[in-house]
């Protein structure tokens, strides 16, 4: 045991390292770390002009047409400028397969494009960018109304 003249300063002493090593235990040790990114996120016809907001890093899909829409593969998507969103690959299109129309599923008679037409972009940088589509046709010869025409979703992007 140490003599009662150092205790106090034993004392302090074990005060300052326990203190030093609580700050030291409050560090990531050196190693950085990043927060994970916000998941995946899709929106659809029902979105059309409204704002979503997301966050850099997450990937976003707008899938416009459904088994509860109806569907419609006519849709074009307009080219994605760089900026806050990064386009990942091109429009991709999907219509009922012969399976799913023999087990009971949706009908797609010709010319009626029934499908969902999908696009995905990750959120590259923090800002408003739109995604937008438009189509002529929403059936075989059947030319689309002024308000069924255009679909337009902006995306609120923060860091």
């Amino acid at each position: 045991m140490a003599p009662r003249s150092l205790r106090p300063v034993l004392l302090v002493a074990t005060i300052v390292a326990a203190a030093a090593l609580t700050a030291c235990g409050s560090q990531s040790g050196g190693v950085a770390t990043s927060p994970s990114p916000a998941a995946p996120m899709t929106v659809h016809d029902s979105d059309n002009g409204k704002t979503i907001n997301a966050v850099v890093g997450q990937q976003i899909t707008v899938q416009l047409g459904g088994p509860t829409v109806g569907g419609s593969t006519y849709w074009q998507f307009a080219p994605v400028l760089a900026g806050v969103l990064t386009q990942l690959g091109d429009q991709v299109v999907d219509v009922p397969s012969a399976s799913a129309q023999s087990s009971g599923g949706p009908i797609n008679p010709p010319g009626v494009g029934m499908g969902t037409v999908s696009l995905t972009v990750q959120v590259s940088g923090a800002g408003t960018q739109v995604i937008s589509a438009h189509r002529d046709s929403c059936g075989e010869a059947m030319m689309c109304s002024p308000e069924n025409s255009d679909y337009k979703v902006t995306i609120n992007a923060t860091a």
